[in-house]
């Protein structure tokens, strides 16, 4: 008794302790899924093209886990198959294409619904609502500019996990050139041109967020033989 009394002020001054396991005497069944998908493709004018995709998925034996903490701060996390989810959203874009660039605008609904009300699912629920705008432009033979934005809703917070809850976007931006009679390409670019940093996300376990760069600039060289 006073050896598991010390024992637990130990891990109270370290911090706690975290423990994973199974259910007690059950082993744990592979999560499965299936999906229904229908969709549109085909070209309005000349230049001009449009996509229109819609799917429905389900989702069955979903891994989640429980937590409980003790009077010693002991954490223990239980793996199960908990329950399964229900997905369902489209996607439609409509493009336009000329021998000088093309220009795309897209917009995706995705929704997301757990048979368990606040069930831990290990994982993030999809943003509602995505558009984006990509162009391209060639100008000339060799060089290529490149724009892709992006703008994504506020993630649903029927979640375990502690997350920003508002709407971001992003916006990449690269220039390629090609090289070697058109064997190879140059290209620099700056990923995610209007965010410095991404905020901390938490694990379940609360051990190891971190912030992750954002504006990132690069530089690629590709070559083909």
């Amino acid at each position: 008794m006073a050896l598991s009394i010390i024992t637990g002020l130990l891990m109270i001054v370290l911090g706690g302790l975290f423990l994973a396991q199974p259910q007690p005497d059950k082993s744990l069944d592979n999560e499965g899924t299936y999906a229904l998908e229908a969709g549109y493709a085909g070209r309005l004018a000349e230049n001009l093209w449009l996509n229109i995709d819609g799917y429905y998925q389900r989702m069955e034996r979903l891994i989640g886990v429980t937590n409980e903490t003790n009077m010693f701060g002991v954490t223990t996390s239980t793996f199960d198959n908990v329950d399964g989810a229900d997905s369902w959203g489209g996607e439609t874009s409509l493009t336009w294409k000329h021998k000088a660039g093309s220009v795309s605008a897209w917009y995706a609904y995705n929704a997301l619904e757990a048979d368990v009300s606040g069930q831990i699912t290990r994982s993030f629920f999809p943003a509602k609502h995505k558009a984006g705008l990509t162009g391209r432009w060639h100008m000339d033979e060799n060089w290529t500019l490149n724009a892709n934005c992006v703008l994504n809703s506020s993630i649903p917070m029927e979640l375990a996990v502690p997350v920003d809850p508002a709407s971001f976007s992003r916006l990449d931006l690269t220039l390629s050139r090609k090289i070697a009679e058109g064997r190879g390409e140059v290209m620099v670019g700056v990923a995610d041109v209007l965010n410095e940093t991404t905020d901390v996300v938490f694990d379940t376990g609360y051990l190891t967020p971190h912030e992750t760069p954002g504006r990132t600039f690069f530089a690629r060289l590709q070559l083909t033989f």
